[in-house]
């Protein structure tokens, strides 16, 4: 009994918490990763008006491979990191292993309670009364790690932050299962329309693959909710021109000083 009482105290720390979560995540799955260095990014002054849409509107980036959107999304992750307002993100890869929807919870939950103060103390807590949440469903997981934990700092006023917190959810298309793709949109969805004092906004970023379509099309998710696509238009066109040509100008500077030491 003493031995049970003091793995429930020990819980609360923050480095048990964070030892308990970190076998069930995909730390490499993060923004900031080493796995993923360096990282798809926009180029400077690119992609501007998308980014300020989704600082606005924030639901489902779509479109077609190799048009950008997890360059988009790893940007917006670190411009809502430097804005202290990145709850968490989880770039899903089947390439490197980042696809199992198991541990998308697990790793959002890990960098919540890295990023919002108050939240680790009653995930802590949580974890201790119930141990075995971090191998039960994933709507579970959502239930316990995710919803619960912002709904008793909520109640007892203990949230208080002056902006919503930005949860990144990268090329779902590539979780592994169609159906725990449909799941995860289906979850947020709920807890979006059910939940909306809960200071969360996500983005989730995809390929528009007919699953997803039908699942995002749905009325209940579309509330207050948008969709932005992303195509190759007339500012796609200027970016590709300020990236090349900022690229063509830093090839002169580097033989142009090349030059100079031959002298």
């Amino acid at each position: 009994m003493a031995d049970e009482t003091q793995t429930v105290n020990n819980i609360y720390t923050g480095k048990t918490v964070f030892e308990a979560l970190l076998p069930f995540c995909s730390i490499g799955a993060t923004a900031d990763s080493s796995a993923r260095d360096p990282p798809p990014r926009c180029h400077p002054n690119t992609r501007q008006s998308v980014r300020e849409r989704l600082l606005i509107c924030l639901a489902w980036l779509h479109g077609s491979p190799g048009v950008g959107k997890s360059a988009v999304a790893q940007t917006f992750a670190e411009d809502c990191q430097a804005g202290r307002c990145l709850g968490g993100a989880f770039f899903f890869s089947r390439l490197k292993g980042f696809d199992k929807p198991l541990r998308v919870i697990p790793t959002l939950a890990y960098q919540l309670a890295v990023n919002l103060p108050g939240y680790k103390a009653i995930l802590g807590q949580l974890l201790a009364d119930d141990p075995a949440v971090l191998q039960k469903s994933m709507h579970i997981q959502f239930k316990k790690l995710i919803t619960e934990p912002l709904s008793i700092m909520t109640s007892n006023h203990s949230l208080a932050v002056e902006q919503p917190y930005v949860m990144i959810l990268d090329g779902l298309d590539e979780c592994e299962g169609e159906s725990a793709q449909c799941e995860i949109i289906e979850m947020i969805s709920e807890v979006t329309r059910l939940r909306s004092d809960l200071p969360l906004l996500w983005l989730i970023c995809s390929r528009p693959e007919s699953h997803l379509k039908m699942t995002f099309s749905r009325a209940d998710f579309m509330i207050n909710r948008g969709q932005e696509e992303l195509v190759i238009d007339h500012e796609t066109r200027e970016d590709v021109d300020r990236y090349l040509r900022d690229g063509f100008q830093k090839i002169r500077a580097k033989y142009e000083d090349v030059g100079i030491m031959a002298r």
